[in-house]
């Protein structure tokens, strides 16, 4: 079926809207009419080819939300008309996923991004016959349609709000994910936050909900920290050369968990620096292959770990839902970090993402 989509050339071309022909659905796919896309800093670092092999052409996006238009002779949980949110592609059937730990698939790389030559599967093509990766995140929703594996593409009632919603997909799955799954703090506990993007808000906002006190994140933006501070963080902290010392006074001592969310691997030391005795730092923003920090190791002694995320743990079609009703019932905003750009002004979106000026850029049909 033809369409049109957000193709990159290269790495670091912009993305420029062509004509794509998709291949046919296979047995256990669909094809989804998007109604938004959001745009995450792991589509322009794809875009850029700082992150991992990913073939060029490339169709980016990986937080879509739309309606099924069509099925696969073998799909049984979805139909036309459904609404659905994308995520990401694991295969099933590897011991992790048997385990129930879909993000750590063993052959995420070449299912998200096609790494190693890809999974084989057929792919786009451009009005000059070449070929145009239209797999990445089980999805390339940065297009009017997606050919989308079932387990990618989970089922959700929202109404006129799904175009808003596809954040949950990646970013706000990853925060939130981050507290919920993997931290699972109780009440009282300290949580920092470092980073206040998409990521890290979520992580704020569920980490509240969470009855952690107190909630402090750390941004260099002074316009993120306000925004924090309105979701409910106690305390937004500058990022500068007293910020672990202010922690630790606001926290008695240091904090029980902090989240980076920011990707940038030279903040992990001071997130360590900032944890109390037996505390926990979570890594959530995805950070370049091949990254090196210096870390005082000696931190360690006194039994503060470092855990590493992926998609904050998340099963999908078992935590998306569960994000929906957190939404629904006021507790996790998602709309109102977002900002609307028209499709298909895919680079006006990246443009004001890499400026700052926006949290969530939202791509709309």
């Amino acid at each position: 079926m033809r369409t049109e989509a957000a193709v990159v050339t290269a790495p670091g071309a912009p993305f420029l809207p062509r004509e794509v022909t998709l291949p046919a659905p296979g047995p256990r796919e669909v094809v989804v009419a998007l109604v938004g896309v959001g745009m995450c800093h792991t589509d322009l670092a794809v875009r850029d080819g700082t992150l991992y092999e990913t073939p060029f052409p490339i169709v980016c996006g990986h937080e879509g939300a739309g309606v099924v238009e069509r099925v696969g002779a073998q799909v049984t949980a979805l139909a036309p008309g459904d609404q659905v949110i994308l995520s990401f592609r694991f295969c099933g059937d590897c011991p992790q996923c048997i385990a129930g730990n879909v993000g750590y698939c063993t052959r995420s790389l070449r299912l998200n991004y096609g790494s190693g030559g890809g999974t084989g599967e057929p792919v786009g093509t451009l009005d000059d016959g070449g070929e145009v990766y239209t797999r990445f995140f089980g999805q390339s929703s940065f297009a009017r349609h997606a050919i989308v594996h079932e387990s990618g593409a989970v089922p959700v009632d929202v109404g006129e709000d799904l175009a808003w919603l596809g954040a949950l997909g990646c970013s706000v799955q990853a925060g939130a994910g981050a507290v919920i799954n993997v931290a699972r703090p109780r009440p009282g506990d300290s949580a920092v936050v470092y980073g206040a993007g998409a990521v890290g808000l979520s992580a704020i906002a569920v980490a509240r909900l969470a009855g952690c006190d107190p909630v402090i994140a750390v941004d260099r933006d002074p316009a993120r920290r306000q925004r924090a501070t309105d979701l409910g963080a106690h305390a937004a902290l500058d990022a500068d050369g007293s910020t672990v010392r202010q922690i630790r006074r606001a926290t008695g001592g240091g904090a029980t968990f902090v989240f980076d969310c920011t990707g940038v691997p030279a903040v992990l030391p001071d997130a360590v620096r900032a944890l109390d005795r037996l505390g926990t730092c979570v890594v959530v923003g995805a950070v370049p292959p091949r990254s090196q920090t210096l870390l005082d190791a000696s931190q360690l002694l006194s039994g503060r770990t470092i855990r590493g995320t992926t998609a904050g743990d998340s099963n999908p079609r078992l935590f998306i839902p569960r994000l929906v009703r957190l939404w629904r019932s006021g507790g996790l905003p998602v709309a109102e970090l977002a900002t609307p750009f028209a499709f298909p002004r895919f680079e006006e979106a990246a443009a004001a993402m890499r400026a700052g000026t926006v949290v969530k850029p939202v791509v709309t049909l």
